[in-house]
């Protein structure tokens, strides 16, 4: 039979938890291990994103890595990837809206000239997205699996490989914008004056810096709190959203400008006696 460079299909492990890997290289599916949660590593074991989902627990977490120290308390953690034309030289992710590279029907992969020097597979598990001149039309939407095959160098010449053929062909004038992998950059949120910040999921260990980890995203989780009082969830009655700011969990009532809805308690609560453990909803599909 012959094998294509894709992966779909869902690995089970002894340990009762399901592994979905995303579309990526068939080198990615090669030794890939049982799970374990409460392990970083230097160095990637699975391509980012991956799902390891515990039915029996009702858990849920993806394979991340950190962009900055996730250490102390219990915290939700966040994307931090800007929005694609936000930085200087496109310091995150790909925006061009008069690129000249063009691509035909059945393109697998796509050539462009980037702003900045990438490592390798920065742009795994990222989105393209190929528009009109006037950004009045987007065409397509494709998933990138792999690419850039090395780190690039001046003039930062990029190729991405994409799951499945193009659709349209792309003419010179169209533009393109890629939005990386939302795990790929997972930070502490950031202090100063964020217009936007998303949270992704709480760390189940410390990680360091630079390292890759599992990252839960669903299901039954304690969260730091924000103090013991009426800004603990469950503290007033009829109280039953849990909410975040700062990454620590905070109820609906005092839901304003910096806030994202997390879950609900999983708990009962009485007597101006709240609780941090909830069934967290954050995962990509939820």
């Amino acid at each position: 039979m012959t094998r294509t460079t894709k992966v779909f299909q869902p690995l089970v492990c002894d340990n009762g938890a399901v592994l979905f890997l995303p579309p990526c290289p068939l080198e990615d599916e090669v030794n890939v291990k049982t799970p374990d949660i409460f392990v970083e590593s230097a160095t990637r074991q699975y391509p980012i994103g991956t799902l390891c989902w515990f039915p029996g627990m009702g858990k849920k977490f993806r394979y991340a890595k950190a962009g900055g120290d996730l250490v102390g308390v219990k915290h939700l953690h966040c994307n931090a990837n800007y929005t694609t034309g936000a930085t200087t030289a496109n310091t995150n992710g790909f925006y061009d809206g008069g690129d000249l590279h063009t691509w035909a029907i059945g393109a697998t992969e796509i050539t462009f000239t980037d702003t900045i020097n990438r490592v390798k597979d920065y742009y795994a598990g990222a989105h393209l997205l190929h528009f009109d001149g006037g950004l009045n039309t987007c065409y397509e939407d494709s998933y990138i699996i792999s690419g850039p095959p090395a780190a690039t160098t001046d003039p930062w010449t990029t190729v991405v490989k994409l799951a499945e053929p193009t659709k349209y062909a792309k003419f010179s004038g169209e533009g393109i914008e890629i939005w990386l992998n939302p795990y790929s950059n997972i930070q502490q949120c950031p202090d100063g004056n964020e217009a936007h910040v998303t949270f992704m999921g709480v760390p189940p260990i410390p990680v360091g810096s630079g390292y890759y980890f599992w990252l839960q995203t669903s299901g039954p989780v304690f969260i730091t709190p924000n103090g013991w009082g009426s800004l603990i969830p469950g503290y007033a009655a009829h109280s039953r959203v849990c909410m975040t700011i700062s990454g620590i969990l905070t109820t609906q009532a005092a839901m304003g400008a910096g806030n994202q809805v997390i879950g609900t308690l999983l708990c009962r609560t009485s007597d101006t006696h709240g609780a941090a453990w909830l069934n967290m909803s954050l995962d990509l599909g939820d």
